[in-house]
């Protein structure tokens, strides 16, 4: 590999560059078009996100041949980009006649190796999103091998620059044939997405490293949590992973961690951090939670269409019929298998051809098989039939429903895996607010002077504290009780907590209700919110209503104007 050192590196630069120059003083060439900007070039695309640089030495090339071009400098350009999802770069430079070279390495050692050549003093970085890492190691090799062949127009440290950040996915435009490299640096580089700019003359130690992307899974008695590498000038040692009160380290190879010795239907919260080689700590990231499955329970089906805005299924009476859009739906269903992790079942798809209108169109029907899967515990939304009131219920429900033709071809929006949609992300759904939460609905077993919002207050040491309770209509089992917790912590914070109930008994005309232990559906901090035990709900003779704990803890509320 050819090395760049002292005053070489200067007259190198003037003759790599002296394409660019020539360009801007006498315009491009179709031989320029073609080789700037790589075309169909075969190459394995990643999936994950990778990141390029493009770096400038802004004061190179000045004297006559930049006071030609009208400037005092035209600079010089060398490139960079990562293995995605890794601390590993290649990196280099064409800087002259028999002097492209390339590197490869840490981050770290990328910039070290930029700043120690002393011309460089500015880069700017930018995440690619389908990175094609063989297409730009092929350009790499290519502007090697024709290093004693540059060109005016062709084979300069601008054109091999974007050639190069251009295949590996960087959407670079081909104005570097009109301009010269400190231009294209300044204006073409950052309308590409290389918009992160670092001064290499003041560099000081790494950045701290960015906090890892993750997702939770819940299990029976555990929580698997997956995450992505991250890139970093400084390396990355290990990640830390935390769920308030207790951290975890791995190695910077893992990827993974089952968190276990957790109860059925613990509501839990995770989050994430990357640790540099120099044992820098990157900040925490964003909370994600989840609750773990109930036990022994089969999943229930949660189905919400076009049509169906929010149903619930117990694995005992899966519906015959679901209902898609107001002209096409599924019919005879049989649920031949209904499992812990999955279930199947086939039909019929009716399908209004809706010509030459929906109203007098013809249908046409096609065997389709519906299979539901991943199975997960949150909270969804569920209305009842033929009302606009909802509730919030928490439920080990499939997240992921599809359904496929067995024969025939059908319209693609009435099969697949979009038709269902999401039952819950790995964070379980957030209650409405109080101002969203619906009125009651005319059926149900609470009576009707509990329903409503309730308000009370605690003060104490730490200060004020809230409690809003809202009763809505439901029968046993339902969640019709909703608490949202606000209020100062000990160490100076602020927590908010939401929590659900569920109805676990008939209660008389006049009450009182008989709530069971409640389940956090929203925390922050995470720590700061534990599920409640079970409580009794009565009202007294003045009008309010008392919440009395199985542990004795009791407040009384007032109802909310």
């Amino acid at each position: 590999m050819a090395r760049i050192t002292g005053r070489r590196v200067t007259r190198s630069f003037a003759a790599s560059c002296l394409a660019a120059a020539l360009v801007v003083l006498t315009g491009p060439t179709s031989a320029a078009s073609a080789a700037l900007i790589p075309k169909n070039v075969p190459g394995a695309v990643s999936t994950t996100r990778g990141e390029a640089c493009m770096i400038d030495a802004p004061k190179a090339i000045d004297g006559p041949l930049a006071w030609l071009a009208g400037k005092e400098h035209l600079g010089h350009v060398a490139w960079s980009f990562n293995r995605p999802g890794t601390d590993r770069w290649w990196f280099g430079s064409t800087d002259g006649a028999g002097i492209t070279w390339r590197d490869y390495g840490s981050k770290a050692e990328m910039v070290k190796k930029f700043t120690g050549l002393k011309v460089y003093s500015k880069m700017r970085c930018g995440a690619v999103r389908s990175p094609n890492i063989s297409k730009a190691l092929e350009y790499v090799a290519q502007s090697i091998e024709n290093a004693n062949q540059f060109n005016a127009f062709a084979n300069n440290c601008l054109t091999n620059s974007v050639a190069i950040l251009s295949a590996y996915g960087v959407p670079l435009s081909n104005k570097g044939q009109l301009t010269d490299p400190n231009d294209y640096f300044n204006n073409e580089a950052p309308s590409a997405g290389l918009t992160t700019e670092r001064n290499l003359a003041s560099a000081g130690p790494p950045p701290p490293p960015p906090s890892p992307s993750f997702n939770v899974k819940p299990n029976a008695e555990s929580v698997t949590v997956a995450w992505t590498r991250v890139s970093s000038e400084g390396g990355v040692r290990e990640y830390q992973l935390g769920d308030g009160e207790t951290t975890q380290s791995f190695s910077w190879k893992t990827t993974s961690y089952t968190w276990d010795d957790l109860r059925s239907g613990q509501y839990k919260c995770f989050h994430m951090r990357a640790i540099s080689r120099g044992g820098v700590a990157g900040s925490w990231s964003a909370y994600q939670c989840t609750t773990t499955a109930a036990s022994g329970k089969k999943p229930s089906l949660y189905v919400s269409t076009g049509y169906e805005r929010g149903s619930l299924y117990e694995s005992s009476h899966f519906p015959e019929k679901i209902g898609l859009d107001n002209h096409e739906w599924y019919s005879d269903l049989q649920w031949g298998h209904i499992g812990p992790s999955s279930a199947k079942a086939t039909g019929t798809l009716h399908e209004n051809k809706c010509e030459p209108s929906c109203a007098e169109g013809e249908y046409v029907t096609y065997p389709i098989e519906v299979i539901a899967t991943d199975p997960v515990q949150c909270a969804v939304e569920v209305y009842d039939r033929h009302s606009d009131e909802m509730r919030i219920v928490q439920a080990y429900v499939f997240n992921e429903i599809s359904a496929r033709a067995l024969s025939g071809k059908p319209r693609p929006d009435l099969v697949g895996d979009e038709v269902f949609k999401t039952s819950c992300s790995s964070s379980p759904a957030q209650p409405p607010t109080s101002s969203e939460t619906p009125s009651a609905p005319a059926v149900g077993e609470v009576p009707q002077e509990y329903l409503g919002t309730w308000d009370s207050r605690i003060d104490n040491a730490t200060g004020h504290h809230t409690r809003r309770l809202v009763i809505q209509q439901g029968e046993v089992g339902d969640a019709v009780v909703l608490l949202t917790a606000d209020g100062p912590t000990k160490a100076g914070g602020k927590y908010h907590c939401v929590f659900t109930a569920e109805l676990t008994s008939a209660p008389t005309a006049d009450g009182p209700l008989h709530i069971g232990p409640s389940t956090v559906t929203a925390a922050e901090p995470p720590s700061a919110c534990t599920p409640g035990t079970a409580s009794t709900v009565t009202l007294v003779p003045d009008g309010r209503l008392r919440r009395v704990n199985a542990d004795g803890e009791q407040l009384t509320y007032t109802k909310a104007d």
